[in-house]
């Protein structure tokens, strides 16, 4: 968002925060669903809740883009769906930055 606010202006970093957001917030979600049900005694109840969130997840995500396009109408697009992709990339590539051997 500052990158943005740097060169494009407050419209552009607000776009991108709400970008961000839209990852972020359903991630979390997802990370509180799957995960609740930790040990080897509950590997069903895992397997259900993290289908379960990454579903949800998802719906999220597009109910985030949604709102975002429906309520703020001066939307930079690229500024947007460029935060959203960079963490999505980021979020791919981290394990792979931080793998322990």
């Amino acid at each position: 968002s500052l990158l943005f606010y740097l060169f494009n202006g407050q419209l552009a970093a607000l776009s991108a925060l709400l970008g961000g957001l839209i990852f972020v917030l359903p991630q979390l979600y997802f990370a509180l669903k799957a995960f609740r049900f930790m040990g080897a005694t509950s590997i069903a109840k895992t397997l259900q809740n993290f289908y379960s969130g990454e579903s949800t997840k998802l719906l999220l995500i597009a109910i985030g883009f949604a709102l975002v396009f429906s309520f703020f109408k001066g939307v930079d697009v690229v500024a947007l769906f460029s935060s959203f992709i960079c963490l999505l990339v980021l979020n791919f590539l981290t394990p792979l930055l931080f793998k322990t051997s």
